[in-house]
């Protein structure tokens, strides 16, 4: 039997291999840097910006550290963020409301606050049964 240690892979082989210790360092100075201009454009001085940009960072961090995450762009995103919006502020008697701030209609915020709803309870509530069957394969 081969030992898989026996070989060891030359520089030439590891060249374009990038390790993810060398890879999110880079992605959380973008991130601060990121979030450091947006706070600068809405007034925060640099030093504000920098601070509150880190504690930002270090929240993400906290609940999503360790994890493979997919963030859309573009109109992807900017319509996932108006449905969280618009189901945080949905109270069951404000459709009419809902409906003309974001230019859809209420049938829309009714199955917009749905989906939000069942997004929040697959967060706090896990499902048994998927835990289940993936006890069994």
């Amino acid at each position: 039997m081969s030992d898989m240690f026996e070989h060891a892979p030359t520089d030439a082989e590891l060249a374009g291999i990038e390790s993810p210790s060398e890879r999110w360092p880079s992605t959380l100075a973008e991130l601060v840097d990121v979030l450091r201009a947006t706070f600068q454009r809405r007034g925060r001085d640099e030093a504000a910006a920098i601070a509150e940009a880190q504690q930002a960072v270090l929240a993400i961090g906290t609940y999503l550290g360790g994890r493979q995450i997919y963030l859309p762009s573009g109109e992807s995103l900017q319509t996932a963020l108006r449905d969280r919006r618009i189901y945080l502020e949905y109270k069951g008697v404000n459709k009419g409301e809902l409906a003309r701030r974001y230019d859809v209609s209420e049938r829309r915020i009714e199955q917009i606050a749905a989906e939000q709803r069942a997004i929040h309870i697959r967060r706090i509530q896990p499902d048994l049964f998927a835990q289940a069957d993936r006890g069994t394969a």
